[in-house]
């Protein structure tokens, strides 16, 4: 399987960093984080052995995708999410 991405997991030199919002229930913004991120196509899925809790949420299709995000165990717990499927961030 082929897969693209834009950096190689691992290297960290120049990787882009975005800010992250998290909403509270009420829509309201309760904090702030900053992550550094790197994009990907279905393929890096399989390349890369990536396990994931519930993969029904991407379809393989580009345009629906590109508006969902992965984040690891790590950074579900630095956000205080116990269940971070379908939250807004």
């Amino acid at each position: 399987m082929r897969g693209v991405s834009s950096k190689v997991p691992g290297e960290w030199k120049n990787i882009g960093k975005v800010q992250a919002n998290l909403l509270a229930d009420d829509g309201n913004m309760r904090d702030s984080v900053e992550n550094y991120y790197m994009g990907f196509d279905p393929g890096m899925f399989e390349n890369f052995k990536f396990r994931l809790k519930d993969r029904s949420y991407f379809s393989g299709n580009d345009q629906s995708d590109s508006l969902k995000i992965l984040i690891n165990e790590t950074a579900a717990k630095q956000y205080g999410l116990t269940n971070p499927v379908e939250t807004t961030i």
